[in-house]
C-alpha cells in the first residue's frame, strides 16, 4: 500500500495533471502527499530517531542542509524568508525521508526503477507529441530562444528546445530525468529473465535519446557522457568499458543537434557566460561568506548555474560542505567493493553509480540545490547504500571521522571549485 502510494505521488510529481488539465489547481500533490504521510508516517518517525538516523550520514546530510539554509538566513536578521525556506525545503526533505523510508527492500527498490522508468516515458511522450503538433499543452510549448551563434550563417540562430512540466519545466531538468530513466531501463533490460522483456525495456532508450536531443541541453549531454562511461567501466570493467565507449564515439557528432555539438568557452558562449557566474559568486562570497539561501540572483544578477557553487555562495562553507559531501557518500558507498556473491543489490550498482555520477556533471551546469528531483537521486544511493550492508559499512556512519570528512572534502571542494572557475576564465579570455 505504502509503496504504490509513493508511486502515485511520483507520477504527480513528473507528470502533472495540473498543468495538463490548462493549470486547473487540483492540489493532487499535497493530498496524495498526505496520504503517504498517514501510511508511511510511523516508518519515518522510526528513520529520524538517532541511532537508525547516524547509520544514514547522507540524510543527516539533507537534514545538514535544511539547517544551514535556515541559518543563512537568520544571520541576516530575515525572518520572513527564513520561514517559507524552513516550509518550502522542509517539503523537500520530506519527500527524501519518504523515499528511504518507503524503499526499504531490494525488490522495492527494483520496482521503483521500473516505475521511474515508465513515468519519464509518459512525460517525454507527451513532451515529444508537443513537439510535433499531435497535441496543444500550452505548459509543455517548446521553447525558442536565441543564444547560439551559427558559425555558418554567421548570425544568432534560433534553438527550439522542448521540456516537461513541473519540476522538469526546463530543458536541463528533462535532459537529466531522462538520462535516470535511460539507465534505470537498462538496468531493467539486463536483469529481466527473457529475451523479450529485455527488448520492452530497452525500447524506452530510443523515444528518451530522441527527446534528450530536442532538449539541446549541453549540461545535459555531459551528464550522458559521464553516465554512460561510469555504467560502461562499472559494468564490463575499465578496459571494455572504455573500449565500448571508444567505439562509440565517431558516431556522436551525427547524433547530437547543432547546440549540444558546439561546447567551448568562446567569448559570448553561454558556457563562457556561466563560468563568469561562478566568478562573480566567488567575489560575493568573499565580501559575505554567507550570502543567504535564495540571494544569489539578487547579489550577482542571476543564479550560479552550478549547484556546488551555488551551495557554497548562498550557505557557506558549513552548508556547501554538506551539498558536496552528501555526493560524495554516495559516489563512495556505491563503489564498495563488491562482495564475492552477486545479489540483486550488486547488479543494480552500475545504474545507480552512474545515475548519480550523470546528475553531479548535470549538476554543473545548473542550480538545482533546493529541489525534489536532487533529493530522489541521493534517496536512491541511501537506499541501496542502507540495504546492502557490509563489514566496510560499520565505517558508513555519521561519527567524528564523518565530520573530519566534511570538514576536509568541503575546504578541498571550495578550492577545487574555486581553481576550476580560475582556469576555464582564463581559457575564455
Amino acid at each position: 500500500m505504502d509503496l504504490a502510494l509513493f508511486v502515485m505521488l511520483n507520477g504527480v510529481l513528473i507528470i502533472r495533471p495540473e498543468e495538463l488539465a490548462d493549470g486547473s489547481d487540483m492540489r493532487l500533490y499535497l493530498t496524495v502527499m498526505c496520504l503517504n504521510l498517514v501510511i508511511a508516517g510511523p516508518k519515518i518517525l522510526a528513520m529520524l530517531q538517532w541511532p537508525r538516523l547516524r547509520r544514514q550520514p547522507i540524510s543527516v546530510c539533507v537534514l545538514g542542509i535544511w539547517i544551514a539554509g535556515v541559518l543563512s538566513k537568520l544571520v541576516r536578521g530575515q525572518i520572513d524568508p527564513t520561514v517559507d525556506f524552513l516550509d518550502g525545503f522542509g517539503k523537500v526533505a520530506l519527500y527524501y525521508f519518504l523515499l528511504v523510508s518507503v524503499i526499504d527492500t531490494p525488490e522495492r527498490l527494483r520496482s521503483f526503477l521500473g516505475w521511474l522508468v515508465v513515468l519519464v516515458i509518459a512525460m517525454s511522450a507527451l513532451g515529444l507529441l508537443q513537439y510535433h503538433g499531435i497535441v496543444d499543452i500550452d505548459a509543455l510549448k517548446p521553447r525558442d530562444r536565441r543564444d547560439f551563434f551559427d558559425v555558418e550563417k554567421g548570425e544568432l540562430a534560433v534553438i527550439t528546445q522542448i521540456h516537461g512540466t513541473g519540476i522538469y519545466n526546463d530543458p536541463n531538468d528533462l535532459c537529466l530525468i531522462l538520462v535516470t530513466g535511460s539507465l534505470c531501463a537498462l538496468y531493467r533490460a539486463f536483469t529481466a529473465g527473457s529475451v523479450l522483456t529485455r527488448l520492452l525495456w530497452l525500447l524506452p532508450m530510443g523515444q528518451f535519446g530522441y527527446a534528450l536531443l530536442l532538449t539541446q541541453s549541453r549540461g545535459g549531454l555531459v551528464g550522458l557522457a559521464v553516465a554512460g562511461v561510469i555504467w560502461s567501466c562499472a559494468t564490463f570493467g575499465r578496459r571494455r568499458g572504455m573500449l565500448l565507449v571508444a567505439s562509440l564515439l565517431p558516431a556522436t557528432p551525427f547524433l547530437l543537434g547543432d547546440r549540444q555539438a558546439n561546447i567551448g568557452l568562446d567569448k559570448g558562449d553561454t558556457s563562457t557566460g556561466r563560468v563568469e557566474l561562478w566568478s562573480e559568486g566567488f567575489k560575493a562570497m568573499k565580501n559575505n561568506p554567507v550570502i543567504g539561501v535564495g540571494d544569489y540572483a539578487e547579489e550577482v544578477g542571476m543564479v550560479a548555474h552550478n549547484s556546488f557553487v551555488h551551495a557554497y555562495v548562498e550557505m557557506g562553507l558549513f552548508g556547501g560542505s554538506l551539498y558536496a559531501e552528501a555526493f560524495i557518500l554516495a559516489v563512495l558507498g556505491l563503489t564498495l567493493r563488491k562482495e564475492p556473491t552477486v545479489s540483486s543489490l550488486d547488479r543494480m550498482r552500475s545504474s545507480l553509480l552512474s545515475i548519480v555520477a550523470g546528475y553531479i556533471a548535470g549538476s554543473f551546469s545548473i542550480s538545482r540545490n533546493y529541489v525534489i528531483p536532487t533529493y530522489m537521486i541521493l534517496g536512491l544511493a541511501a537506499v541501496w547504500i542502507s540495504l546492502k550492508g557490509s563489514d566496510r559499512l560499520q565505517r558508513y556512519s555519521f561519527d567524528r571521522f564523518t565530520i573530519r570528512s566534511v570538514v576536509r572534502h568541503g575546504v578541498l571542494g571550495l578550492i577545487g571549485l574555486w581553481l576550476l572557475t580560475t582556469v576555464l576564465l582564463r581559457l575564455s579570455s
